[in-house]
């Protein structure tokens, strides 16, 4: 009798074992797959806003330069929209504390997003939103070789000319005030975009052709800066038209 008892207590701590081991392991798994989603979330991001990434120090994409067209917006909703499903799939309640704030940030971003593309919608009343200095800047900075950094530069220079003629497009009723700031703040720009870029190409090893692509590009692309800021002084500014600030 006594010995049955002994092996109905073994049995029953057997069980709670094997049932305590499952559930860490379960609660491992949880933790793995959160930290596998943030990792692929933050990626994902710096792909989705290159221009943001080269700010923050990520120079993976620093070759690209999204046009701001209808096609980009909806593209972003759609896919800001499948990471938030994708988050919701997780228990936040079955997370570590340190995993539960990751969630939340993760979950304010996105949202956040989704709210500036849908409801803030700045790329239609604010055309010193489109000023690509800093991203020029930033690109020009970074750790890679000089050659490297000016091949990047070169690709969103071609880009410029497209980018500028849909800016012209996005905006309908401007505040006057970042009206006003495009027009002093924009034209800086070619400070990087022409003479920091020409000067750095003094000091790369590029054959003439590629040379002379690189300086043909920050030709457009001048020339693009400058229609731009004749049309935000010329159309938008001299119309009158604005909304309140």
């Amino acid at each position: 009798m006594q010995f049955n008892k002994i092996l109905i207590v073994a049995f029953f701590s057997l069980i709670l074992f094997v049932c305590c081991d499952a559930e860490q392991a379960e609660s491992e798994q949880l933790q793995t797959n959160f930290h596998d989603f943030a990792d692929q979330f933050l990626e994902t991001y710096w792909k989705l806003n290159p221009t943001s990434a080269t700010y923050n120090g990520y120079p993976k994409h620093n070759d690209q330069l999204p046009i701001p067209d209808e096609d980009r917006k909806e593209y972003l909703l759609a896919q800001y929209q499948q990471q938030l499903n994708d988050l919701g799939n997780f228990n936040k309640n079955q997370l570590t504390d340190l995993d539960r704030v990751d969630y939340e940030l993760i979950k304010n971003e996105l949202e956040s997003s989704i709210w500036y593309l849908e409801e803030f919608e700045p790329t239609t009343w604010n055309p010193a939103a489109y000023n690509l200095g800093g991203t020029f800047f930033y690109t020009l900075k970074g750790d890679e070789s000089i050659e490297d950094r000016l091949l990047n530069v070169n690709e969103r220079l071609k880009k410029i000319p497209e980018y500028y003629k849909q800016a012209k497009e996005n905006i309908s009723e401007p505040v006057k005030e970042y009206t006003e700031l495009a027009i002093e703040q924009i034209p800086s720009s070619l400070d990087v975009i022409k003479t920091a870029v020409l000067d750095s190409l003094k000091k790369a090893e590029f054959s003439t052709e590629k040379s002379y692509a690189i300086k043909a590009n920050v030709k457009l692309a001048e020339q693009a800066i400058t229609d731009y800021v004749q049309f935000v002084d010329t159309e938008l500014l001299s119309s009158g038209n604005f909304r309140s600030f």
